[in-house]
């Protein structure tokens, strides 16, 4: 039998009943449990040895009132079960307020570890994004562009549509949903062809990015030179 760990806006235990399971990863990984009694659905992936990933739908249908939310599935043929201790705390990882942040490059670089990774940095990995914002050997806009076509990042939304990569986008750098009219102009953009890598520039590019990148005291992108008041 085999325990991990992982996060579903409060610590659970996971176990299988197949000896082969490596790991569970849930998409979304800040999934809301919700209030009492209401069910809340979400993919739960099971990763085996030497095997290929599957996914199954899971809905979550716990009794809120005991604070012991389960899920379960048969995934691949391994039983697995998620057990809930206590209720969230606190809001999502990826919803906490800008102000709560250091003003600084460690405060952008968490920004983005919780909005596009959706976890906390760890040490070395922050450290690492620190200085290399701090030299200037990248840029606010090269960190987003290496976050989100980074490996751990594709592994929850390489399978995204057009429409879901944008949501994802604006949520993600900007922390709100699109407006119709400018969900459409990008939808026809990347319907002519626009590379999603192409989307992540431009977005980069913006003035919205440019005024958080201001907020952290980051260069918003390379050539960029601040005009003056």
């Amino acid at each position: 039998m085999v325990f991990l760990s992982v996060m579903l806006c409060a610590p659970v235990l996971l176990h299988a009943d197949s000896g082969d399971l490596e790991s569970i990863t849930v998409d979304p990984g800040y999934v809301n449990l919700g209030a009492l009694g209401q069910s809340t659905s979400y993919t739960a992936i099971a990763h085996y040895e030497g095997g290929t990933p599957a996914d199954e739908d899971v809905t979550d249908t716990a009794d809120r009132e005991i604070n012991n939310p389960v899920i379960s599935t048969n995934n691949g043929g391994g039983l697995f079960t998620a057990t809930g201790f206590g209720e969230p705390v606190g809001p999502a990882i990826n919803e906490r307020l800008l102000s709560s942040y250091e003003k600084t490059a460690s405060g952008f670089s968490t920004l983005f570890y919780n909005r596009i990774l959706r976890r906390n940095p760890e040490k070395e990995g922050l450290d690492a994004w620190i200085a290399r914002l701090e030299s200037g050997e990248i840029t606010g806009a090269d960190l987003i562009q290496q976050f989100i076509f980074g490996e751990e990042c594709q592994k929850i939304i390489s399978g995204y549509s057009n429409e879901e990569f944008l949501t994802f986008l604006y949520k993600a750098i900007f922390n709100r949903k699109p407006g119709e009219a400018a969900l459409n102009a990008w939808l026809a953009r990347m319907g002519a062809g626009m590379t999603k890598e192409k989307v992540v520039k431009q977005f980069g590019l913006s003035e919205e990015f440019v005024n958080l990148c201001k907020f952290f005291g980051i260069k918003p992108y390379p050539g960029y030179v601040e005009s003056a008041s």
